[in-house]
């Protein structure tokens, strides 16, 4: 344990109110598959990374998310592109990239301990 520096703050004795923080539901509108992919990116986020606003924002990444696997099955390109666009900036701003959540060291520690994803073995063709 590392000691403060210099003298104690008269607040580094107050406990918060809230310690734990319970994780976001998704929207009453999302289908079962958006649901699960949801509960996925959630739970392998930090704790207190969302709250309850982000719900939408969340959600249309989840969606974003399946229909880049849905258009990646296909040979229209365009729209392919378009989606992985959109995939990209919104888990910029949802703070999901790996840039923005790992540093260097980090990385190389995990390397290797990743769970597999809920969407390995679903087949998304018939999902619209």
């Amino acid at each position: 344990m590392t000691l403060q520096r210099g003298r104690p703050s008269q607040y580094a004795n107050i406990i918060p109110l809230r310690s734990t923080f319970d994780p976001i539901d998704p929207p009453s509108g999302a289908t079962k598959i958006e649901r699960r992919l949801f509960a996925e990116i959630v739970a392998s986020a930090l704790p207190n990374q969302f709250v309850q606003s982000d719900c939408y924002l969340l959600l249309s990444y989840v969606q974003a998310v399946l229909k880049v696997r849905r258009l990646g099955k296909t040979k229209r390109t365009a729209d392919w592109a378009l989606a992985c666009k959109v995939q990209a900036m919104l888990s910029i701003k949802l703070r999901l990239a790996p840039n923005s959540r790992l540093t260097g060291k980090s990385l190389g520690r995990k390397v290797g301990k990743s769970k597999p994803s809920a969407l390995d073995g679903l087949d998304l063709s018939d999902e619209d």
